[in-house]
């Protein structure tokens, strides 16, 4: 299988395991409605269950190291949780790299990878049992560098040139 080959399912096997937790989170946050606002996170170590949980409109550097390599990108986080966009690069230590982007808003989750034409779409309505390598790729703990953010509708937009095909949970 070439690097390409392996890339992608692996990067798509990180996504899902961040949007099965997070449309967890996700049904939470709504039941818990007027909760408190907690001072502001500027730098965080830990999982993405950790900042969704924060309540907060952020965007933050994220850098860490997964079992299939390292992943940096760009996190933004609206609506006090309930909204979350990720632009992720994810480089092996062959050198090989995937990039991958993710959309939690709506009550669906999206997926897709720059070399894709498609990506997918999860409904967030139906709670998810992850497998262990989602479980596991999604409980490693990632660096967070965060700062206030003024939300910016366009940043939840969804790529006009993908194709999203809806996939159903079990």
């Amino acid at each position: 299988m070439n690097a390409r080959g392996f890339f992608v399912p692996a990067l798509i096997g990180i996504i899902i395991a961040i949007l099965v937790v997070g449309a967890a989170l996700y049904g939470t946050r709504q039941e818990q409605g007027g909760a408190p606002t907690p001072p502001p996170i500027t730098d965080f170590t830990g999982t993405a269950p950790g900042l969704l949980q924060a309540g907060q409109n952020l965007t933050c550097a994220v850098s860490g190291s997964v079992s299939a390599g390292s992943v940096t990108g760009t996190a933004y986080v609206a609506g006090k949780g309930r909204r979350l966009r990720g632009d992720f690069t994810l480089a092996r230590p062959d050198g090989a790299r995937a990039n991958g982007h993710v959309i939690l808003a709506g009550g669906h989750s999206y997926f897709w990878s720059d070399e894709l034409t498609q990506g997918t779409k999860i409904s967030l309505a139906a709670p998810a049992s992850p497998n262990g390598n989602e479980q596991n790729a999604f409980d490693q703990s990632l660096s967070y560098t965060c700062q206030p953010w003024s939300i910016q509708a366009d940043v939840f937009a969804l790529p006009i040139d993908k194709e999203f095909v809806e996939l159903t949970q079990p």
